[in-house]
């Protein structure tokens, strides 16, 4: 006969949830760790900590996500005859989010 292996992980007891389940669901009181219970209203400062941690993180994206942009514009109207480069990078980027990220995003909507 084959010998049998155990296969649970050795993690398996801790305690970590590894579903959701019904009396264990998603909310952002219990995943910001604020003491609230579910039949109490959270206090105002409860709520701004909510939304300030929330918002912190969308702010970072926006400027990981913006910052290299605006930091190749400044380089680049620092080179010879700027207005050239930069109006061509203008048309090259409206180009692409026209014909390429418009697109795609419209194509994607119709999934959710």
């Amino acid at each position: 006969m084959a010998k049998v292996v155990d296969l649970t992980p050795s993690d398996a007891g801790t305690g970590i949830p590894t579903r959701i389940d019904d009396d264990n669901e998603f909310n952002l009181l219990n995943s910001r760790k604020i003491e609230a219970k579910k039949d109490e209203i959270p206090t105002i400062c409860q709520e701004v900590g909510i939304i300030f941690n929330i918002a912190i993180r969308i702010g970072f994206s926006v400027l990981f996500e913006l910052g290299p942009i605006f930091m190749a514009t400044i380089f680049m109207g620092h080179l010879p005859d700027p207005q050239s480069v930069l109006s061509g990078t203008g048309l090259a980027r409206t180009f692409s989010n026209v014909t390429g990220t418009g697109l795609a995003w419209g194509f994607t909507s119709g999934l959710w």
